[in-house]
């Protein structure tokens, strides 16, 4: 998961006639190096290998996101749902029915700029918009990703292949 904040841009942001919030470009992914614990790296909570080094599940690990990597993925973020609060929406991890989750969407336009991938957001959804006039502004990009070992000495290992799955308003 990558966690940013909406962008709070006044001349960015507008509400439409039924009170959906739209914002015409907000940060979703970064180059940035990333934490995570181990057990969000390999879904599990025992010691797993990957990639040579066994991740233990309460440890933090650094990742990082080239940038040619998050530009090929961009066009993944296009048209995602967005969601309040984390539920994966595809696969083993869920029922697979987005539509009991969903509370808005991604655009169709994903453009990466000084290694920030930006993306439309729609929220729709009656808890989700109650939570964005509550306050609530960090958005967590969740995705599917493969990993290999970061030999820069930037990060423990490097995110490639990246497919994302949701936007979650956490």
């Amino acid at each position: 998961f990558y966690r940013t904040r909406i962008n709070n841009e006044p001349s960015k942001r507008h509400y439409d006639q039924n009170g959906f919030l739209f914002v015409d470009e907000s940060p979703v992914m970064s180059t940035d190096v990333l934490e995570y614990l181990g057990s969000e790296l390999t879904g599990s909570d025992k010691p797993q290998d990957v990639c040579g080094v066994i991740v233990e599940p309460d440890k933090i690990y650094k990742v990082r996101v080239p940038q040619d990597e998050l530009e090929k993925a961009a066009h993944t973020f296009e048209l995602l749902p967005l969601v309040n609060g984390h539920q994966w929406l595809s696969g083993s991890g869920s029922d697979g029915d987005a539509r009991k989750y969903q509370e808005g969407t991604t655009g169709e336009r994903a453009e990466v700029k000084d290694g920030k991938l930006f993306v439309p957001l729609k929220f729709t959804g009656k808890e989700i918009l109650q939570r964005l006039k509550d306050g609530v502004e960090e958005l967590s990009a969740s995705y599917e990703h493969s990993l290999r070992r970061d030999d820069s000495g930037k990060a423990d290992f490097v995110a490639f292949d990246l497919t994302g799955n949701h936007i979650a308003l956490v």
